[in-house]
């Protein structure tokens, strides 16, 4: 196991969803962030890069759960930055962060 893996599974911790939540504290977007090698991240971009391989240039990571604080690598997703845009018109209104929020407070 790489040290970002051990860094993303001793921060969180797997939900009856499916979801493996952040336990650190989300920010004000829902999203959380992580320090590893003397970095922050946002963390469900490290999970990518560790469990997944490199995040293509140009390309975001993408909730398929729709939880800002998961990171289980079978959430997430690289998305060109259109694809990424029009995923979230698809589900044109819905705010995940205050979701987030109340999954993180859960935990």
């Amino acid at each position: 196991m790489c040290a970002a893996q051990e860094t993303i599974l001793a921060r969180s911790m797997p939900l009856w969803t499916g979801c493996r939540v952040m336990t650190v504290a989300p920010d004000r977007d829902g999203y959380t962030r992580v320090r590893h090698g003397g970095k922050r991240f946002g963390s469900h971009r490290l999970a990518y890069e560790a469990f997944v391989g490199d995040i293509p240039e140009g390309f975001e990571v993408h909730h398929e759960c729709g939880v800002r604080c998961c990171v289980n690598p079978a959430h997430l997703q690289a998305l060109s930055r259109d694809e990424h845009r029009h995923t979230h018109e698809d589900v044109q209104g819905m705010r995940m962060s205050n979701a987030t929020r109340n999954l993180w407070r859960m935990a």
